[in-house]
């Protein structure tokens, strides 16, 4: 079993509050103040962390990607779908982006012409160091759109992060739980997490890492994850982690859709 760190659920727990807090204030597009709760990742100074989705897209979830400071930040003309995708996954985002270029001869435009801007994974540019505390903090940046930046079916992402044992009293806090059930099951359901959560857990093997953690979900319940990812020991980067098992711990359905 990996060893318990209990500097990661302070982590967790401190950086979901900040997230929260921060980005339903004005819902920036600028979104590198994430990055001072977790002090172990380091982006390289030329870039800052932003959402890639227009302001008008529904239907969509948190879409993180860096940008070069020296480029300009795409506008929501720029897209092909600005107000909606056609097609929704968790962790995707399909909307495409175009930017207009022109060639010059002496400093004067002879065509202009569109060419797709493809947003740059996070992780490209961010080292850390392989340790526990910083692989947790890397985990939680890549899953930060299942905690801030839902529109319409994106609140199919929503999760509750079990990081302390008094998180799972915010199960009955949770709207899509709370307006569907009594006082009496909602206790019944609270009852049955506390008797089955587990704290954030990391095991490093060689240049692997693997995350056990607990998230509540409205639509399946309390759920234990584990992911693995890879370390890049040369360039000091996480690869992108992938779930490899779930397990669910206590079954539950609000029975809402969106």
């Amino acid at each position: 079993m990996p060893s318990q760190n209990l500097s990661l659920s302070h982590i967790g727990d401190t950086y979901i509050k900040f997230a929260e807090q921060f980005y339903y204030k004005t819902e920036p597009r600028d979104l590198t103040p994430l990055l001072d709760y977790l002090p172990d990742l380091k982006l390289d100074s030329k870039y800052v962390l932003e959402d890639f989705r227009p302001r008008e897209q529904t239907n969509s979830v948190l879409w993180l990607y860096v940008r070069n400071k020296n480029s300009e930040r795409p506008q929501d003309e720029n897209y092909k779908n600005k107000e909606k995708n056609h097609f929704y996954v968790f962790g995707l985002n399909w909307n495409k982006c175009y930017v207009t270029k022109s060639v010059k001869i002496a400093g004067i435009p002879i065509f202009k012409f569109r060419k797709r801007l493809k947003p740059i994974k996070p992780f490209l540019h961010i080292q850390l160091p392989f340790t526990e505390e910083a692989v947790w903090q890397a985990y939680l940046l890549q899953q930060t759109y299942h905690i801030i930046g839902m529109r319409w079916h994106g609140g199919y992402a929503a999760r509750l992060f079990i990081n302390l044992p008094s998180d799972i009293e915010r199960i009955k806090d949770i709207h899509n739980v709370a307006c569907c059930e009594t006082s009496d099951i909602l206790e019944e359901l609270t009852e049955a997490c506390r008797n089955n959560f587990s704290l954030p857990q990391v095991k490093l093997l060689e240049n692997k890492a693997i995350i056990t953690h607990c998230w509540f979900d409205a639509w399946n319940g309390l759920i234990q994850i584990t992911c693995q990812g890879e370390y890049n020991k040369r360039k000091k980067q996480m690869g992108e982690f992938t779930i490899i098992a779930e397990q669910t711990l206590v079954q539950y359905n609000c029975r809402i859709k969106y």
